[in-house]
């Protein structure tokens, strides 16, 4: 999905101008790009051992990348993260020998202060993004480009074959377990007042102390 969140044309800088901002593509039509088909191929392959992603299209699943149950369709800005999930993604993040971030910002809180459990325990930091990010200074490798095209050079340097997208083109698969939970209604926001929130403590409370290391940064070609 070719969306731009920063940058000149990117949506929340043209908002920011009271502009709106003009969309080539919508969820609906959107399907998964280059570097989410190589990551399905690394899943199947055994190399890439977890996949967190804080983006709403769906795209990484839709890939055919495993998926979990499906419980809710808006961007809850004032809920917490189910525990179980984000229990999960901190487990893996500091078992992880490396963790590779990809055209993110790492501005979002838990999912961007992930990575730096994996420095914490010892792992490697390699970030690839257009744009600086806030723990570059950690990163043992940085990489400024398209994750598509570093992805497609890493796929070759790893001699594995990107697949091609053959899924259904407007929307995923459902699973029988989306019935065990709360209902949802495709045509509008179903009431959720009955459902009790759970105050928790978030993991980004967590301040690691990383060691000083030696950075180095390259360019794509």
């Amino acid at each position: 999905m070719n969306l731009q969140i920063w940058g000149p044309n990117g949506v929340w800088t043209l908002e920011e101008k009271g502009l709106n901002p003009k969309f080539d593509t919508t969820f609906e039509t959107a399907h998964p790009s280059t570097t989410h088909m190589a990551l399905l191929q690394l899943q199947r392959v055994g190399i890439l051992k977890f996949l967190i992603s804080q983006n709403v299209d769906g795209l990484h699943v839709r890939s055919g990348f495993p998926r979990g149950k499906l419980v809710d369709t808006i961007l809850d800005w004032e809920d917490s993260l189910p525990d179980k999930d984000l229990n999960l993604a901190d487990e893996a993040s500091r078992k992880a020998d490396l963790a590779i971030t990809l055209g993110t910002s790492l501005q979002i809180k838990p999912s961007g202060n992930l990575p730096l459990l994996t420095k914490r325990k010892g792992g490697k930091l390699v970030i690839i993004n257009l744009q600086p990010t806030k723990h570059d200074r950690y990163a043992d490798l940085r990489i400024h480009g398209y994750v598509d095209e570093v992805m497609t050079q890493l796929m070759h340097r790893l001699n594995i074959e990107i697949p091609v997208w053959t899924g259904p083109p407007t929307k995923l698969e459902p699973k029988d377990e989306v019935n065990n939970h709360h209902p949802i209604d495709c045509n509008g926001i179903s009431d959720s007042s009955h459902i009790k929130k759970e105050e928790r403590n978030p993991c980004i409370d967590e301040k690691p102390h990383l060691p000083k290391r030696a950075k180095v940064e390259t360019a794509c070609t």
